[in-house]
C-alpha cells in the first residue's frame, strides 16, 4: 500500500513532554542499573510500536481517536500536529 505523505507544517513539540522519551531518558540516568537482557526486548518492542505511531501521524489516514497504547507512550503530542 503506498502511503502519501503530509507536508511538513513547522509545530514546535517539546519532546520532554513526551512520556516514552521521559522513560527513555531516566533509563539512561540509571544505565549501571538495568537488567540489558530484560530491558532490551522491551524497549525493541516499545520502539517499533513508537515508530508505527509516527508513521500513522504522518499518513493521510490518521486514526483518530488514538489508542490508549499509543497516549501511554507518546502522550497528547497529536493534538499541535493535526490541529
Amino acid at each position: 500500500m503506498e502511503r502519501k505523505i503530509l507536508p511538513a507544517q513547522g509545530v514546535f513539540l517539546d519532546q520532554f513532554q513526551i512520556p516514552c522519551l521521559q522513560y527513555f531518558n531516566t533509563q539512561l540516568k540509571q544505565c549501571e542499573k538495568v537488567e540489558l537482557a530484560t530491558q532490551l526486548p522491551l524497549h525493541v518492542d516499545m520502539l517499533e510500536r513508537i515508530a508505527n505511531y509516527v508513521e500513522n501521524l504522518l499518513s493521510e489516514n490518521t486514526p483518530l481517536p488514538c489508542s490508549d497504547d499509543e497516549r501511554d507512550l507518546l502522550g497528547d503530542y497529536r493534538k499541535p500536529i493535526l490541529a
